[in-house]
């Protein structure tokens, strides 16, 4: 709620706008006063047009950079997801590989200590006595 101060304040103030518009609509003395508001309004009017004009360069600048930064954003979601891909495959490659690399070791292994031991057996038999030597 405005107080009784605020009220005159605001009364003169309306008061003062209407008597000024008057004087300057039909007081002689206020010609120049006219014809000056006039040419400043012209120059108010082309420079605001100007902001304007720029104001909508400006937001289509704004738009066409959102819209560049979101197909980028997709890109590099895109980018990424490829990346992942690859990166699972690998690694499950390398399993693949890590097992059957283990697998034929231990094969080898096996057959080479299999051969050995076939080996041993003929070494031990053709060293050994015969038993119609020993006898």
């Amino acid at each position: 709620m405005l107080s009784k101060k605020q009220k005159a304040v605001y009364m003169a103030s309306g008061g003062a706008a209407a008597a000024t518009l008057v004087w300057l609509l039909y007081a002689e003395s206020a010609s120049t006063t006219r014809s000056f508001l006039k040419k400043a309004g012209t120059r108010v009017g082309r420079t605001l047009g100007g902001i304007q004009r720029t104001l909508v360069t400006i937001r289509e600048r704004v738009e066409a950079v959102d819209r560049i930064v979101r197909d980028l954003a997709q890109v590099g979601s895109d980018h990424k997801a490829r990346a992942e891909m690859v990166v699972s495959d690998t690694l499950g490659r390398l399993e693949q590989t890590t097992t059957a690399i283990q697998r034929n070791l231990t094969q080898s292994s096996d057959e080479i200590a299999a051969l050995v031991k076939d080996i041993r057996n003929a070494v031990r038999q053709s060293v050994s006595p015969k038993v119609s030597e020993v006898a």
